[in-house]
């Protein structure tokens, strides 16, 4: 029987890809049950041993040490991109396969379009081929283009016996041949090639490619020839992280060749992850080095180490990048942050510096300021107007996501700007408030308000283009009449301004937080050519503005083709809020579920059984029915599809609401929420949970509940400062006698908050968490509590208190092995906060060892986002 320290040992090498990034002793407890004191002696004792590495520190990190063949696993496609959990990551799986399999009898024939990689991953296979011993040192890697070999007059069949000849130049010596091009051999060299492959007494691997353009009957006569197929996806179709990564790659390359530092800004990553590559990532390699050039040719003569590379040192349609800038505006801005310059070093590494940057008081002296930088880098003007049109949006939300509301009142606000102007706003967002339905967020009123003070120091307006001004009325034709009106009635501006230009400027602040909401996805897809493409356009066109996608699956495609275009179209579209699909048949159905899963996209579906129902109509159609009969027996037949249209679930219609709000997990906001519905009198009153930091997100929210119903107040650790929305704090919630609970919801009287309030969470924990030993908890919270607060002396007591219940809350669910939710910012929010954050495990590590629990690095980035107030 195996010792325990074995079974740990070879527990951690068989699943060491989970465990890169070190482990804990409390990773281990569940899968291998044992006890953490148990454990921590036997990975000592492994650490003795030199068969893993040890880190001190809180919590104590452990790391594999790969030996021999495991650490060279990842060495020969770790240069692969995409290969690790990305777009490349079955086809480097078979790719390793092929080469694992005995006999070297799994010819491998790799396909995608020109300048995919194709090479590239054939030398990366050798490579790995190499590392596993299955290649002897002196074996080579041999390619060979047939496209060249049919050019120059030479045949195959004269180069096979040379593959074992030592003096020749195509002697593959146990290797690996590469052919390229195979699509290119005649039909007497395919055979050779073919006999060359059922051969099982030959000693080197042979991997062949074919060119895009072969015809569909050429390309499944050779898929037939090779038991390992490997489809290389586009650029296009690869994820923009990915290429990011071929971009940073080819910049290291020429920072090492001219032993110089590169620099570039963020418009040039931009450009070069936008701009059509129709030659693929051989394109995207050639368009750098050629910029790379231009540069070094500029700066040559100055002996500078460090070399910037400008827009203008690419080529027009680089440039042209910038114009799909909208579509993926999302995206770009969550991997390529804006004011930061990106530097690449001749030493391989490659990092990025925050530029601080001036906090604009107008969009003016934004635009101003971008056109000098550009035209000062040699951009002509056509481009130059080409990025500040696509970057207006952009530098209209950083105008009104730079105002944090808690740090500029009104007060403030009034010593740059004219009280009666201040008021005149406030007026036009009611206004707008009440005929739409919505409410706007206080920096939204301040960025309009600066915005309109600084017209009146400016003589000109901006311009627009007629496409911009076309979309913006189409998609806010209420905000724009109503604010053309207004502009018109305060009469601030001069001869020389525009009242129409301006007009789309104040709508384009005003609707700068719905185009940032993060939005579900709709996508029709239907058989038949059209049919769903027109279906959304009919759709487009009535809702003004709100978009519907469209797929339409043609009767004779390959239904592989078919799965590969609607998972791009499902990923293309989705904006992390999910994809619901309305679909005609089962067939598509069945594809977007597998395709969910593979991406992890949320798909929800509703069917629409058109073109079923017509089939089965023309089907009863035969004459030997009446129109009554059909019509009774389809509506039998169908009627059951009523079902797969889900129940919505909103709150009731004219119900008044409270939310309740913390910043993580949902813990704090339902503790918040049952003890308001155990206490309070909710006659007609519905109490909602909600857990988010992100203002953006929650403004929708709060949107969406105002359209139809009363929102009464919104109850939690931070005041999200929503125009016309009371705010309670969660320490007022808690110190409030019960008998006065619902005056203090529904006013805004403050009642004064002491240490009774933990008495009040306290009782109301041992009742709703029975299974917590609150005895252990009044021991260890409150001095961890009042430690934080020594760290932070601007600890309110709102945060004070939501912090209290967040923390008991988690303790809580990680005794009962509940899940905790990610926090997506994780990584940012603790880089940004690194003493923070080590502050923060010091203080919880009694806890941890008192509850024998672990709080995860994402409650961490929660603790600090309610600290910081993120």
């Amino acid at each position: 029987m195996k010792r325990n320290k074995e079974i740990v040992y070879q527990y951690l090498q068989s699943n060491q890809e989970n465990f890169e990034a070190g482990f804990t002793t409390a990773d281990l407890v569940e899968p291998l049950a044992m006890q953490r004191t148990n454990l921590s002696t036997i990975l000592n004792q492994l650490v003795s041993e030199h068969r893993l590495t040890k880190k001190t520190g809180r919590p104590v990190l452990y790391f594999i040490n790969h030996k021999g063949q495991s650490e060279k696993d990842n060495s020969s496609f770790r240069h692969v991109i995409g290969s690790k959990k990305g777009s490349l990551e079955n086809v480097s799986n078979l790719a390793k396969a092929a080469i694992l399999y005995p006999e070297k009898s799994l010819s491998t024939l790799i396909t995608g379009e020109e300048g995919t990689g194709k090479a590239f991953l054939a030398k990366s296979m050798f490579h790995f081929a190499k590392e596993k011993s299955l290649i002897k040192d002196e074996g080579q890697f041999v390619k060979i283009d047939c496209k060249n070999l049919r050019l120059q007059g030479d045949s195959f069949a004269s180069i096979i016996p040379q593959l074992s000849d030592v003096a020749s130049i195509y002697n593959v010596d146990g290797g690996l041949l590469f052919l390229k091009h195979i699509d290119h051999l005649d039909l007497a060299d395919q055979s050779q090639l073919f006999s060359l492959l059922s051969q099982h007494n030959r000693d080197y691997y042979i991997v062949c490619s074919i060119s895009s353009t072969v015809t569909d009957a050429l390309k499944q006569y050779l898929y037939s020839k090779f038991p390992i197929k490997l489809e290389l996806p586009s650029l296009s179709e690869r994820p923009l992280k990915e290429r990011l990564d071929f971009i940073q790659s080819f910049f290291l390359v020429e920072a090492s060749r001219m032993k110089r530092e590169i620099h570039i800004n963020s418009e040039v990553l931009r450009c070069l992850l936008l701009y059509q590559c129709e030659e693929n990532i051989d394109q995207l390699k050639r368009d750098i080095q050629i910029a790379c050039a231009s540069a070094f040719m500029r700066e040559m003569n100055r002996s500078k180490p460090i070399i910037s590379v400008y827009l203008s040192d690419f080529s027009t349609d680089i440039r042209k990048g910038f114009l799909f800038y909208a579509k993926w505006r999302q995206e770009i801005e969550a991997i390529i942050p804006d004011h930061y310059a990106y530097m690449f070093s001749k030493d391989n590494s490659f990092s990025r510096k925050l530029i601080t940057a001036k906090n604009h008081s107008s969009i003016y002296e934004a635009i101003e300021k971008r056109a000098f930088q550009l035209q000062n880098e040699g951009l002509d003007e056509q481009s130059v107007a080409t990025i500040i049109t696509e970057s207006l949006e952009e530098n209209l939300a950083r105008l009104t996501n730079t105002i944090e509301p808690e740090s500029f009142d009104k007060t403030s606000l009034s010593k740059v700007v004219p009280e009666w102007l201040i008021g005149a706003v406030e007026e036009l967002l009611l206004q707008l408030g009440q005929e739409l339905g919505t409410i706007y967020s206080v920096s939204t009123k301040h960025a309009l308000c600066l915005h309109l003070a600084a017209i009146l120091e400016r003589t000109t307006s901006p311009q627009i283009s007629c496409d911009k001004k076309k979309t913006i009325k189409e998609a806010y034709k209420k905000e724009f009449e109503v604010v053309t009106e207004f502009l018109a009635e305060l009469d601030l501006l001069g001869a020389t301004h525009s009242i129409e230009d301006e007009a789309y400027l104040l709508t384009m602040i005003l609707t700068h937080e719905a185009k940032n909401e993060k939005r579900v996805s709709v996508l029709i897809a239907m058989h038949g050519l059209g049919v769903a493409t027109s279906i959304a356009k009919v759709v487009n066109t009535l809702s003004a503005g709100n978009q519907a996608y469209a797929y339409d699956l043609a009767l004779d495609k390959d239904l592989k083709i078919a799965y590969d275009e609607l998972s791009l179209t499902i990923q293309q579209i989705d904006q992390g809020r999910g994809v619901l699909l309305l679909y005609d048949m089962g067939s598509i159905k069945t594809m977007a579920q597998t395709i969910s899963k593979e991406t992890g996209v949320a798909i929800r579906f509703i069917e629409m059984p058109a073109t079923l129902l017509a089939l089965e109509a023309t089907r009863h159609a035969d004459g030997h029915v009446s129109l009554d009969e059909m019509y009774q027996q389809l509506k039998t037949d169908f009627k059951e599809k009523d079902s797969h249209y889900p129940e919505t679930s909103h709150v009731e219609k004219g119900k008044r609401v409270i939310l309740t709000l913390c910043m993580t997990g949902e813990g704090a906001a339902l503790a918040m929420k049952h003890y308001i519905e155990k206490n309070a009198s909710l006659d007609n009153t519905e109490v909602i949970a909600y857990a988010m930091s992100d203002r953006r997100e929650l403004l929708a929210k709060v949107k969406q509940i105002k359209k139809t119903n009363e929102l009464v107040c919104i109850i939690g650790s931070y005041d999200p400062q929503f125009i016309g929305v009371p705010f309670v704090s969660i320490a007022k919630l808690y110190n409030t006698p019960i008998d006065q609970l619902e005056v203090a919801m529904y006013l805004e009287n403050q009642i004064d908050t002491g240490n009774s309030v933990f008495d009040a969470i306290y009782d109301y924990l041992k009742e709703q968490q029975p299974n917590l030993d609150i005895v252990s908890l009044k021991k260890y919270l409150p001095k961890a509590i009042r430690k934080i607060k020594r760290l932070d002396g601007q600890l309110a007591v709102e945060q004070e208190v939501g912090l209290f219940v967040h923390t008991a809350c988690l303790i809580s669910r990680l005794q009962m092995d509940g899940e905790v939710p990610k926090n997506a910012n994780r990584d940012k929010i603790i880089m940004s906060h690194k003493r923070l954050y080590y502050q923060l495990k010091d203080i919880f590590l009694p806890i941890e060892e008192e509850f024998m629990i672990e709080f995860p690095d994402d409650e961490y980035a929660n603790m600090i986002s309610i600290i910081k107030e993120i």
